[in-house]
């Protein structure tokens, strides 16, 4: 009895399908693909008598299910673990924090009845509730103890049942998850197997695994125990099985089979299945109509065996035989009979020799020769169209078509293999339980916000003559204005103990080693004054550099600071802002962000698109003669050329940094430069040097510079150590490049 326990029909689903079935249900706020992160949330507490709330912080750190048996009820259990959570508010005595533990969630698998429109059927459906979940918190150690005496069980009770709102409130319908396929249950009367209606329905819990229990008859309605079922009986390498008693593959699949094939009743087969004598089965060979007088099945290990015996009376004769087959599985799901063993025999008493005699002369045998071959005719006609065509049907009933059970929450599962036992069949196949990706956190903290313009001003406006490397000179129209700008961050916490128990701001201006050479600290509303800070204030002739004492106010928080340049006039300048964060239990961390303020901007009209479609075309020709070195280095006769100046490429490369060009040395504009070699670390050396510093630390005259400028900032970070040194060396890199980059050479100038 262990296969279904008594019962009909039994689903056992192994623990690792059940618990993706469930996972892939729940919401992503809680941790199945990764940690999560809540707070602030209020959770009421009622401690020493008072009632209040307090704020909760806390990371989720991984949700872990598992069945088990509860006293006999299917239970989901789910272990959540957390961390790095933190409780504040007047109702404690100081802010506790950092605490750990796990919250243990044992949710029972329910079935719940919905009533069928129109039917006395009812649909029966396992489910898990968590608003019916039992919640429980264990701390990892008695920290909270200690920091509020007396209230450790009542605050970790407070967690447990916040924890339980936000899951209920995040999870679809309330917190109730259907576990499997609905399936309509008939409570007065008998049920069927094709299409499935079941007369009891139960659930329990077997290593690890979830097992459905089904009766499908008016008779076997209270039949079975689950507690007689004591393993999953899972074919190798499934995770979900259909498990058939003997009995009911008699009832519903067997005898129902011949039935349509006789095209009689079931009552009107002989036995094992009916109550008539005989069945009458017509036998082609012999154009004869043979009596059936009985059909049974036996389940044996490997096979289903089917036997019957028939006979035929008629004048002067009496004919009696039998047959044993097998029906097996030989591929798949797709059952096979075989013929075993056919028998048959005739009495003829004495006196009627002589008439048989003639009879045999006058048909030649027909009807007796027929005869020998009637166990093979029944066996492999009757027997074999009507197991296969009921066992399809019955497959059919349960959305097993094709081998595919497609229904409920068991969508996508797959069958492709059936055992043969003693006590029943059994169809294993495949559930999709894919692991879920897990991605891990890295804590730390970062400084988010931007810089906007809060006011210009007009200083100067009129025209000026430019030219760029492609164009003649022209007048354009340009204006100078100054720009007053506001910086607005905030600290941003990732993964780590919340909330903030001080922040200290301080601006960082570094020296020419990129060092600090000053510390200001910042602390409420005031004005800081920066000393000596590098200046750029844009000209008509060239950016001007230098060096002044500019003042900035500022407003800082706890969570953030808001910084004013008032004095735009004096140019761009850049520093870094650094937050230091004192963490509950003490634990610091610190984070800094570069900050460049323009100042003034020169805006020359029409300048930018010209020096744009230059940039392009330079472009361009770089990249087709660079096309030319990607291979390998071919040698060249080294000759005298007329390369542009090295004031002209620092010109090119300072125009794509001030229009917001990305211009790193594995951008395409150096492809060519890289391919010849040195060209490429003059490139480099000048573009760092020249353009990277000045403008990043300084901020530019130009439009649209904010959105590069923080990017520009970082990378002469990096940059600046090596630039200056390199600067030196530019002019011998350049006469070294004229011997080896001879293409490169004519496609610039050819672009000029």
């Amino acid at each position: 009895m262990s296969l279904t326990g008594g019962h009909d029909l039994a689903i056992a689903i192994a623990g690792p399908a059940i618990r993706a079935l469930i996972l892939k249900q729940l919401p992503e706020q809680l941790p199945i693909k990764g940690p999560v992160q809540i707070g602030p949330v209020a959770i009421p507490l009622t401690l020493n008598g008072k009632t209040g709330t307090v704020t909760l912080y806390a990371v989720l750190r991984k949700l872990t299910p598992q069945m088990v048996d509860a006293n006999g009820t299917p239970t989901l259990r789910f272990q959540l673990r957390y961390d790095r959570a933190s409780l504040s508010g007047a109702m404690l005595p100081k802010q506790v924090c950092p605490i750990a533990g796990t919250l243990t969630i044992d949710a029972a698998i329910t079935v719940a009845s919905t009533p069928i429109g129109g039917s006395t059927n009812v649909l029966q459906q396992a489910q898990v509730d968590f608003s019916a979940a039992n919640f429980t918190n264990s701390f990892d150690d008695n920290s909270v103890e200690a920091a509020v005496p007396g209230g450790g069980a009542a605050i970790g009770a407070a967690m447990a049942g916040a924890l339980k709102q936000l899951l209920i409130m995040f999870a679809p319908n309330g917190g109730v998850i259907p576990v499997g396929p609905a399936i309509p249950l008939n409570p007065k009367s008998g049920g069927s197997l094709s299409p499935l209606v079941v007369t009891a329905f139960r659930l329990r819990a077997i290593n690890g695994g979830l097992v459905l229990f089904m009766n499908l008859d008016g008779s076997t309605r209270n039949a079975g125990d689950p507690k007689n079922k004591v393993a999953l009986d899972l074919p190798a390498n499934r995770n979900i099985a259909l498990q058939m008693s003997a009995g009911c593959f008699h009832r519903q699949v067997f005898c129902p089979g011949l039935a349509k094939q006789f095209k009689v009743p079931v009552a009107s087969l002989p036995t094992s299945c009916g109550n008539a004598g005989s069945v009458g089965y017509y036998v082609a060979q012999a154009d004869e109509t043979i009596d059936i007088k009985r059909l049974g099945d036996t389940f044996q290990q490997g096979r289903i065996v089917v036997d019957g015996t028939f006979g035929k009376s008629g004048f002067c004769y009496d004919l009696n035989g039998g047959f044993t087959g097998q029906i097996t599985f030989p591929s798949g799901i797709v059952p096979k009979f075989d013929l075993v063993n056919a028998t048959s025999d005739l009495d003829v008493p004495w006196y009627c020799k002589v008439v048989a005699a003639v009879i045999g002369t006058l048909t030649g045998g027909a009807l007796f020769g027929a005869m020998t071959f009637l166990g093979v005719e029944i066996a492999e006609s009757a027997v074999d169209n009507a197991i296969s065509k009921q066992l399809k049907n019955g497959f059919d009933g349960l959305g097993l078509p094709a081998g595919a059970l497609g229904s409920g929450a068991f969508t996508g599962a797959s069958f492709d293999t059936a055992i043969v036992t003693a006590e029943g069949l059994s169809i294993g196949g495949t559930l999709p339980a894919p692991a879920i990706p897990w991605t891990d956190v890295t804590p730390g903290m970062s400084l988010d916000g931007a810089i906007s313009t809060t006011n210009t001003q007009l200083i100067e406006q009129g025209t000026v003559k430019k030219k760029t490397p492609c164009t003649l000179e022209k007048d354009y129209p340009y204006t100078l204005q100054s720009v007053s700008e506001t910086a607005a961050y905030d600290v941003t916490l990732q993964w780590v103990v919340q909330p903030m128990l001080s922040t200290e701001w301080r601006i960082l201006i570094p020296n020419a080693a990129w060092t600090a050479a000053q510390v200001i600290p910042l602390s409420g509303t005031g004005v800081a004054t920066l000393s000596q800070v590098d200046t750029i204030i844009p000209n008509l002739n060239g950016p001007v550099k230098g060096k002044a004492d500019v003042t900035v106010a500022y407003t800082a928080t706890a969570d953030g600071i808001t910084l004013t340049n008032l004095e735009p006039q004096k140019g761009g300048y850049g520093f870094q802002l650094e937050a230091v964060v004192t963490l509950c239990g003490g634990e610091t961390k610190s984070v800094q962000r570069g900050i460049a303020f323009q100042g003034m901007v020169l805006d020359i009209l029409g300048f930018d698109q010209d020096v744009n479609d230059c940039t392009t075309k330079w472009y361009k020709a770089i990249k087709a003669a660079a096309g030319r070195f990607r291979l390998e280095r071919v040698p060249t006769i080294l000759e005298k050329v007329d390369m542009p100046p090295p004031e002209r490429f620092r010109q090119f490369f300072e125009t794509m940094v001030r229009h917001g060009r990305q211009a790193g040395a594995d951008t395409p504009e150096l492809a060519a430069m890289l391919a010849a070699g040195h060209v490429g670390s003059m490139a480099r050396a000048t573009l760092h040097a020249e353009g990277l510093r000045t403008m990043a630390l300084a901020a530019t005259s130009d439009a649209g510079i904010r959105a590069a400028s923080q990017a520009r900032f970082d990378a002469a970070n990096a940059a600046l150590a090596t630039a200056q040194s390199a600067v030196d060396g530019a002019q011998q890199q350049l006469a070294d490049a004229q011997q080896m980059a001879v293409d490169v050479r004519l496609s610039l100038a050819g672009g000029r």
